[in-house]
This record gives structure tokens, C-alpha cells and sequence, in this order.
């Protein structure tokens, strides 16, 4: 080796380093034998912890209700005979909360077995959980008893109103279906006591009838708004009341004639007669009367121009100008 860590190794040493290589594999070769004893000790330490777990258990058996008990036929159960009072008051064992927390803070060495036995014990956990989650097979569901009786099953949980209509002679259930949900999706079927509706082929609605009703005259309609069933199923026994017609007065808007009116207007118009001597126009100028004293400039503009035949009077010392057009 001519460097280490890019500096270069010298003469010097070199020679310490062969001086000091018969001390170094020594004490390589004696931790290697302590780290042989101390893997031993630790290994066994973990058989004889896992047998004395087996023992355990294989002491103590699970009874009927899930319980661990103790077996009678262990030698060490002869006290528990005695005292057959004592072992109906013992307590069951720690349940599964109170058993995870003592094997979390047990305390342990820090070996290849621990950790396999930490492994082994979150698989463990996690295949009950798994066991846990697995669907359980559902009943069979009883649509109709063994003595006849039908029963009302809501599997899709959907809303509905039953109701009757007197009039009609007619039951008729409105049914929540989902209302994006296709048509060819509902299998209807009425019977004289009772409704069934499939919806989507797997999940069931059934309902009994407060009477019975006619299959054949049934009809089933479907909202296309709400997406609502309408089942409208005619009774077997009753007649159908004829309601009668009221008539009601039709409303009129306030702006609508009369056919009086209507008549009138055709006839022609009326006017009142009002005597023309009575008739006074009212001067609107003469409202606010005005006092005029003098006729300034703007008072003779106002009056009417002269006529082609009258006379107009100049001052004395006029002169008329031909070549200036007129002011007015």
C-alpha cells in the first residue's frame, strides 16, 4: 500500500505498522471468539423464552366463550380443585390492548431474534386484521316465511310514500329511485298483496299492500325530473267515485271589458251634450296682470309690422337712406 486517505504512507510507518501486526490479529481473534459466546448466550435465551411461551399457552386453553382457563388435569391446578369458588371468581386474562403495550415495553437485547420476534408479532396483527376486514357470507334474506307471511324489505334503503286514493279506487307508492340510474335497470313486480321492486339485480324492495289490488290494470311511470317510481295499482274490490265538476268563476284581468261594455263600444260612442254659450276659453296671458307705462325697445318690437298700405311717421329731419336695408 504505497497511500491512505490520499496521503502517502512513509518509511517510518511501515515499520511501526509490522511491528504492532502480531498484537492487532490477537485482539481481532479475541473479540471475534467473545462476539461467538455472547451470539450463543443470546440465542439460547430466545429458544428457551420461546418454550417457556409454548408452555404457556399449552397450559392454558381457550373455553367456549373465547376465555383462556386453566387445565384441570395439570398438577398444579390440585389448590384450584379446593377452592372450586375461587377459580368461578377468576379473572380472564388481560385482553389484547393491555397485551400489545407489555410487549412493546418489554425490554430486550437488541439481536437478530428480537427483531425476527418483533416481525413475527406485526405479521401476526396484521393477519387478523385481515381476517377481521373478510366479508362475512350475509344470510339468507326471507323474502316470504315458511307460513305464508310476506315480509317488507328496504335493501337499497330508498324513500318512499304509500298512499291511497279514495277517489280513484287506487293505491299508489312513489319510489326514490336513484335518478341517474337507466330504466332497464328496475324489474317491477305486483302481486295482489304486495310489490316487489329488483333494483340493479342484486338489492331487493318489498312491500305489503294495505289491500288487495289489481296486477293486470297496474302501471308503473318514471319521472323525468326527480327520476321517481310511480306505481299506480287499481283496487280489487270498490267502485270508483265519480267527482263532481265545480265550476269556478273565471278570473278576470282589471284592464278586461265587460260584455256590456263590449256592446256599448259597438254601438258607438256617446258624448255628453254641453251648451256652447257656457263654453269659456281661458286666456292664459291674462292670468297675472301687468302694468305698462312705457313702451320701451322691446315692447315696439313686439307689435305688429305695418301693412303695404299704411302710413309710417318719421321725426323731423329724417333722411332716408336708400342703400340701408330695413330693421324690421
Amino acid at each position: 500500500m504505497d497511500c491512505l486517505d490520499g496521503a502517502e504512507i512513509s518509511r517510518s510507518e511501515r515499520i511501526q505498522a509490522a511491528q504492532g501486526l502480531e498484537e492487532a490479529r490477537r485482539r481481532v481473534q479475541q473479540q471475534e471468539q467473545e462476539y461467538l459466546k455472547k451470539r450463543a448466550q443470546e440465542k439460547e435465551e430466545a429458544q428457551r423464552k420461546k418454550g417457556g411461551e409454548k408452555a404457556e399457552k399449552k397450559e392454558r386453553k381457550a373455553g367456549f366463550d373465547g376465555r383462556w382457563y386453566t387445565d384441570i388435569n395439570s398438577p398444579g391446578t390440585e389448590e384450584n380443585k379446593e377452592n372450586p369458588a375461587e377459580e368461578q371468581d377468576m379473572k380472564p386474562n388481560v385482553d389484547e390492548e393491555q397485551q400489545e403495550r407489555e410487549f412493546w415495553e418489554k425490554p430486550c437485547s437488541f439481536s437478530p431474534e428480537s427483531r425476527l420476534e418483533t416481525h413475527r408479532y406485526l405479521e401476526e396483527k396484521r393477519k387478523a386484521k385481515e381476517k377481521e376486514k373478510e366479508k362475512k357470507p350475509k344470510a339468507p334474506r326471507t323474502l316470504i316465511t315458511a307460513d305464508g307471511r310476506v315480509m317488507n324489505v328496504n335493501e337499497p334503503k330508498l324513500d318512499f310514500c304509500l298512499t291511497e286514493d279514495e277517489d280513484r279506487n287506487t293505491v299508489v307508492l312513489d319510489l326514490a329511485v336513484y335518478r341517474h340510474m337507466d330504466s332497464s335497470l328496475l324489474d317491477v313486480d305486483v302481486q295482489t298483496t304486495y310489490v316487489r321492486v329488483n333494483v340493479k339485480g342484486k338489492q331487493m324492495f318489498q312491500l305489503v299492500l294495505p289491500a288487495e289490488v289489481k296486477p293486470d290494470s297496474s302501471t308503473a311511470q318514471r319521472s323525468q325530473t326527480t327520476g321517481h317510481l310511480l306505481l299506480t295499482m287499481p283496487r280489487a274490490e270498490g267502485e270508483i267515485k265519480v267527482s263532481k265538476v265545480v265550476s269556478r268563476p273565471t278570473r278576470t284581468s282589471p284592464n278586461a271589458s265587460t260584455p256590456q261594455e263590449n256592446k256599448r263600444n259597438v254601438a258607438g260612442r256617446e258624448r255628453l251634450e254641453v251648451d256652447p254659450s257656457k263654453h269659456v276659453a281661458v286666456n292664459v296671458a291674462d292670468i297675472i296682470p301687468r302694468q305698462r307705462t312705457k313702451e320701451g325697445p322691446l315692447e315696439t318690437s313686439r307689435m305688429a309690422p305695418p301693412t303695404a298700405t299704411g302710413h309710417i311717421s318719421f321725426s323731423a329731419g329724417f333722411v332716408d337712406n336708400p342703400d340701408v336695408p330695413p330693421l324690421i
